[in-house]
């Protein structure tokens, strides 16, 4: 009798945890593995923050992304970035300019909850001014009761000078690692760390160095939307860098989603 007890509280608080993860991202860096049901709608709004270079103090750079995300089957989904665009200042300028437009496929291949390991495979194709870009992942993730662990390997492609006659084509390839760990303190807040690591290469063939960050994360899940359906969420993760690498020292981003 007490065993069968402690079978269903154990399976009634994971149900609680997983009810309350799915629909949502636990972290900024790393893509999960929950499933979205299909014909479900999701809005996403990204802001990135990278700041303070080696070579300039005053340099600040802001990323604003928008995607719409529909599932297509219940292990099938499709988001489509409208276009990104970003505000740069540094010590001798200051721009705004549009970036690219991108759409994305995730295929879940294992529930993070029921499976020994979740998994997924995100694809992602976009394209600006003379540029080209081609991004896949393989994503693993577990979900423990409130705990959660997920790893991102990312390959990441971008050409640029595409269909400019004045210069040649350049080609930039990106190997990142992505780890992201967090504990449910309530059903709705979570609190736990990310760290990333992308070794860029020239042409695939030249290796041109490795940045590294790590930092904190916080996400809450906000539940209902003036008594609607909808519900919304956010997550945040600030980061340093730990090597010593011409990129920005602080890299943080900030993800706000409403599910339809």
């Amino acid at each position: 009798m007490k065993k069968q007890c402690a079978v269903y509280v154990a399976t009634a608080l994971i149900a609680v945890w997983s009810s309350a993860q799915a629909g949502y991202r636990p972290f900024v860096f790393n893509y999960d593995a929950y499933l979205m049901p299909k014909g479900n709608i999701e809005l996403e709004q990204g802001v990135t923050y990278r700041g303070h270079t080696r070579d300039d103090r005053n340099f600040k750079n802001f990323e604003f992304t928008e995607e719409i995300e529909y599932g297509v089957a219940d292990n099938i989904r499709l988001g489509l970035y409208v276009p990104t665009w970003s505000y740069e200042r540094s010590t001798d300028r200051q721009s705004v300019q549009f970036d690219e437009v991108s759409a994305e496929l995730i295929l879940n291949l294992a529930n993070p909850v029921t499976a020994p390991f979740g998994a997924a495979l995100y694809f992602e194709a976009g394209g600006g001014q003379h540029t080209l870009g081609f991004e896949s992942k393989l994503i693993l993730h577990k979900d423990v009761g409130p705990w959660t662990a997920i790893y991102n390997l990312t390959v990441d492609t971008d050409v640029e000078g595409v269909g400019d006659v004045s210069q040649q084509n350049s080609v930039m390839g990106v190997l990142g690692h992505a780890l992201g760990v967090s504990y449910g303190i309530t059903p709705v807040w979570r609190l736990g760390a990310e760290a990333l690591a992308e070794s860029t290469y020239e042409n695939w063939s030249g290796y041109d160095g490795t940045a590294a960050y790590v930092g904190p994360s916080v996400s809450y899940q906000g539940g209902e939307i003036f008594k609607s359906h909808s519900t919304w969420w956010f997550t945040l993760t600030p980061t340093v860098q730990l090597t010593h690498r011409a990129e920005p020292d602080y890299l943080a981003r900030v993800l706000v989603g409403v599910s339809l």
